[in-house]
Parts: C-alpha cells; structure tokens; sequence
C-alpha cells in the first residue's frame, strides 16, 4: 500500500535553501510492511487506541524504515517522511492487516480518512482480537520472523488446522491471553478428533470453550468447521449441516467484525463445506458452483488448500463420469499431500482407486487401494471393502472373497458395501444359495438405508433379482425410489431398466431424470470450462451423454441406446464385470 506522505529533504551542510524544503514525490511511499510480534508490556498512557487494543491482547506492532527514493539530482541528500502523516500511515497499515477497515479504493489513500474509519469503529479491543486470531487461524497475518516462539506457534496452528493433524503445542504463550484462547481451542479440536463425536459432543465443547474464549467469531468459525469435517466424514449429514450453519452464523459475525476481511473467507476455504454438503445432498449443480467460486481464488491457496479442494472437487466430477478431470486432480492433490505428509493423503489414494475403478483399471485400483491401507496402518475395514471391489473388477475372484473375509473380521459396524460386494461375488460365482442366506441376515437392516447408503442397497437387491431370489424385484424397486429420492439420477438408470421392459412405463420418472441430466450437464460444461480441466472422453457415462441416451430410448421406447452406457455405471458395474 502507498500512501501520500509529505517528505522533508534535509541537507547533511547547513544551507537556508536546503535546510528543510519539502518534496512531494509522485505515488507517495510506503508506510513500511508490518509485523506482529508479542509483548508483554501494558498499554501506555500516549499510546493511539490501537496500539492499546493490540497491547490488551499482548501483541504490538513493528515497521520497517521506509525507503524514500529522490530523484536526481537529490540523492547525496536526506529524506524524512512527515512525522504524522507516516504515524496515520501505519496506524492504516495496521488496520488493513487486521481486516478492520476495508482497503481504499483510490490510490494514493489518504491517510487521515483511513485513521477516521479506525476512530469511528466501536468495541475496538474485541475487533483486534478477532482480527489476530483470524489472522493466526487463517495463518496469513504478518508475523515477526525473527521471534521463535510466534515460529513455533504459526506452525502448530497451521499443523492442527490446516493439516488436520495432531500437533505439540508450544508450552509458552508469552503471556498473551490471545495465544491462551486459542491453544484451548486447539486443544479441543484434537480432543474432538480422537473421538466419535456426535453433535451433542460438539456442542458441549463449544459452550466449555465458549466463557473464556478471545474472539468467538473467529475460534467458532475454525471449530465449526472442523466439527462440520468430521461429522460429514462420519456420514451424519443432517448434524454436519446444522454444524455448517453454526459456522456461517460465526462467518457472518466476523463479517460484520472485519470489514475489511474481503475475499479472505473465500481464499481460506472457509465456505468450502457449502460445496461438500450440496455434493454429499446430492445438488451437484450448487456444488459445482461453490467450487468454481474458489477455484477463481486458486492462486492465493496455500498448497494444503488447495490440495483439498482439489481432493473434493475430483469426488464430485468422478461421480459425473468425468474421470480424466478428477484422476488429474486427484494424483496432483496427492503429490502435495505426499510432501507435506499429510495425514489424510489415504483418502486422495483411496479416490483414486475408486477413479480406476470406473475405469475398469481392476490392477491400477488395487495398488491404489493396498498403500491407501498402508498408510492407515492396515487395518481399514471400508478400504478392504474396496480392495475386493478392485479385485473382482481385475477378474481374482478369490482376491476379493478374501479381502472381504478380510474386512469382516476388521469391520466394527455393519457394511452395507461389504454386503454389497459379497453379493456381486456370490452371484458371479454362481453361488446363489449363499447369496439367499445373505439376503435372510441383512436384507432388513439395508431396506433401512436411504441418502448416501441407498446406493450399496440397490446394489445388493439387484444382484438378488438376476440371481432369481423371491423377494428382490420388491426390494429393488423400493431401493430404486429411495436413489431417485436422493438425487442418484445417474445410478438409478441401472436398476429402472432391471424393472421396466420399456421407457414408456416409467415416462414420467424418466423426463424428470433426464431434465435433471441436462441441468448437470450444463453445470458441468460450465465448471470445465472456467477450470480448464479435461473433457472425459466418450466411453463412461456423462450427464450428457446420459440425457442424450434418454431422449433416444424415449423415442423408440426401447432401452437399447443405454445399453453400453449402463454396463458402466459405478457401482452396477460390478456386476457387469463380474459375469464377464
């Protein structure tokens, strides 16, 4: 930022020409780039009332000299900036760095109307302090390099927040009672973590946290959204969206705390879960366009960031058939995880498998899938799941009835995608009474599923009914309705042609599928477009090529132009590969 500061020439001889004339030089200067550091002094009776609010959360801040560059034939002289002009300069500077004012349109700003605005805001103790934690949370706040212990502190925040993962906190916070707020909040989160925490938990620890905590907004922006995180991955989709809203409630507050926080939100990630949960709601097209509003910040992601919104975006375009897009994403996302050896880099290799898998790549998964396992110490039981999955697609029927005999024995809850996978292999292998027995055990409990766990359902109730069992056209075709109820447009193709000998029978429900195809489609377009990414080319189902097979099929009323397109949606798949 350059501001208008007036400069005095001053002349190293005594000259009355030259003593103090003054120079006003095109652009104005800098005020210096500031720094943050600790202190443990108490505010001072001439401090500004910035300066006191920073010191009240144990901070203060530093400013580089500023060079002041004069034109020839000046240069042997000496240039002092005006003394109070530079003092509002930097008082700006601070403001800036804190979000409290927002950044002035015009350039050079004037520094009086910046001072003015950091007058005018109220509560400014509070404000400050939110602003440091933001900045520390966020991990973009300017900070002394030459102090070690706020070294020490940059990199545990950034280890436990942005890397998710379990980190030493430094024993010293030099006295700040910032650094104390939030090292009880880091402690919680790695609490929550440790554990299968539900909403309630989550609760519960936010109102421990809630009395002595610094700056709420900001700490209840990183808390609510790491419990948004876990729950999701827990598959509780209905608490983690009443997490999210607690985070865009604490969003909004900081908001209305920073004005001048900008895009800082957007560039943080820290309204990534709205794409997470509209994919994971099946609302592929809202996703789509909460990911294209960051990918525009794609540049200013830190490499983890962005990393991870690599990782997500590849779940959503692989469900969308479009794999070059998402393997792309996905081996980039995993090469940054690899560096940073972030704990989480299983679940990169587990898409990939899953990518491959699509694919029909039965080898290429299985190698993705094994060192996913090994990273998580070997004893997954849903990555053993996959493992068989990968070895009925490579043709190792007796790969897979291990892998899934490995993943029983793991297994600490039921699974409806091992059930699913077992059922694939026992109707390849021809052994039906197996899968009759399968069906009396566990066909209750997955007629019971519905959201994301439809899907291994309908799965399991479509190898019963090519396997002839009594029963499974009933259970297929309530599973059916419940992937149509959860947005699974493209899946529940496989199973409606099972059902119906021809389109005319279910004209309906097959124009409400094929307009949601064509808003995909559109979506998707978009989204590539704006990104770059690879078009996946023709061969794996697409919405597009899906709702152009539709309209075919509606046409003639007949299935035929499906055919080769439904042989390849995942998870059905399985099935197609399996009997080859």
């Amino acid at each position: 930022m350059h501001w208008k500061i007036p400069v005095a020439v001053v002349a190293p001889f005594a000259h009355p020409a030259l003593s103090d004339a003054a120079l006003s030089l095109p652009g104005g200067i800098s005020a210096g780039p500031c720094h943050f550091t600790l202190t443990a002094a108490a505010p001072a009776a001439g401090d500004t009332q910035l300066s006191s609010a920073l010191a009240a959360a144990g901070f203060a801040v530093s400013f580089d000299t500023p060079a002041v560059p004069l034109p020839a034939p000046w240069q042997t002289l000496i240039a002092r900036p005006e003394a109070a002009t530079l003092a509002r300069a930097r008082t700006a500077e601070t403001a800036l760095a804190l979000g409290l004012i927002a950044a002035p349109k015009r350039r050079p700003a004037d520094t009086q109307d910046a001072g003015q605005q950091v007058q005018r805001l109220d509560d400014l103790p509070a404000r400050v302090a939110e602003g440091l934690a933001f900045g520390l949370l966020d991990g973009r706040l300017p900070l002394d390099p030459q102090h070690p212990l706020l070294s020490q502190w940059q990199a545990a925040i950034h280890a436990c927040v942005h890397g998710r993962s379990d980190e030493t906190l430094p024993r010293r916070d030099g006295g700040s009672a910032l650094l104390a707020g939030l090292r009880a909040l880091l402690e919680a989160l790695e609490t929550r973590r440790s554990t299968a925490a539900g909403l309630a938990d989550w609760q519960a620890g936010w109102h421990t946290l809630m009395p002595d905590c610094p700056a709420p907004a900001a700490c209840g922006l990183v808390y609510w959204s790491e419990a948004t995180y876990r729950l999701s991955e827990h598959g509780d989709f209905e608490a983690a969206a009443a997490a999210l809203a607690e985070q865009q409630q604490h969003a909004e507050a900081l908001g209305r705390r920073l004005p001048g926080l900008g895009d800082a939100l957007e560039t943080g990630l820290w309204r990534h879960h709205l794409g997470r949960l509209a994919y994971y709601a099946g609302r592929f097209s809202a996703a789509l366009g909460h990911y294209a509003a960051e990918w525009r910040h794609l540049g200013s992601l830190d490499p983890l960031r962005r990393a991870r919104l690599y990782r997500h975006v590849a779940n959503l375009l692989s469900d969308l058939g479009e794999l070059a897009a998402a393997e792309q994403l996905t081996v980039e996302a995993i090469t940054t995880l690899r560096r940073h050896d972030d704990p989480e880099t299983f679940k990169a290799l587990g898409r990939l498998g899953e990518i491959r898998l699509r694919r029909g790549d039965g080898a290429g998964a299985q190698a993705a899938f094994a060192e996913s396992q090994q990273l998580q110490g070997g004893d997954s039981a849903q990555t053993a799941v996959y493992r068989g999955h990968a070895a009925l697609v490579a043709g190792d029927p007796a790969a897979a009835a291990a892998a899934y005999a490995e993943a029983e024995t793991l297994a600490e809850a039921d699974n409806p995608y091992l059930w699913m996978g077992q059922a694939v292999l026992y109707r390849a292998s021809g052994e039906h009474a197996a899968l009759a027995e399968l069906q009396a055990l566990v066909a209750d409990d997955l007629d019971r599923l519905s959201g994301t766990r439809a899907l291994p359902a309908a799965v399991f109730a479509s190898a019963c009914l090519q396997a002839g069992l009594d029963g499974a056209e009933a259970r297929l075709a309530a599973a059916t309705d419940r992937l149509l109820a959860a947005e699974y447009r493209i899946e529940a193709l496989y199973p409606l042609v099972q059902l119906h000998a021809r389109p005319s029978g279910i004209a309906a429900t097959l124009a409400g599928i094929e307009a949601g195809l064509a808003e995909w489609a559109e979506a998707t377009a978009g989204f590539l477009a704006t990104t770059r990414l690879p078009a996946q080319p023709h061969g794996h189902p697409t919405p597009a090529q899906l709702r152009d097979a539709l309209a075919a099929c509606r046409a003639t009323d007949d299935w035929q132009p499906l055919a080769a397109l439904r042989r390849c949606i995942h998870p059905f798949s399985l099935l197609e590969t399996a009997r080859r």
